[in-house]
């Protein structure tokens, strides 16, 4: 059961406070135990779009931005 299902993430996001915002579209094979929580550290192991395109994990620039303040 759920062979070939696909979880959809649509994620907005922007490179910085005074960056225009995008919206990013993930695609995860469905399992049974996911969850949100799941779903967010899988795009974060491997942050690659529906497209293909690689795109940088906003974990580590959170943690930069806190570490300014």
């Amino acid at each position: 059961m759920g062979e070939g299902k696909q979880v959809i993430f649509k994620i907005k996001r922007r490179a910085s406070p005074k960056e225009p915002s995008r919206w990013e579209e993930f695609a995860l094979p469905w399992r049974a135990s996911m969850n949100v929580i799941i779903c967010l550290r899988d795009i974060a192991e491997n942050p690659v779009t529906r497209e293909g395109k690689q795109t940088p994990c906003s974990s580590t620039a959170g943690r930069a931005w806190r570490a300014r303040r």
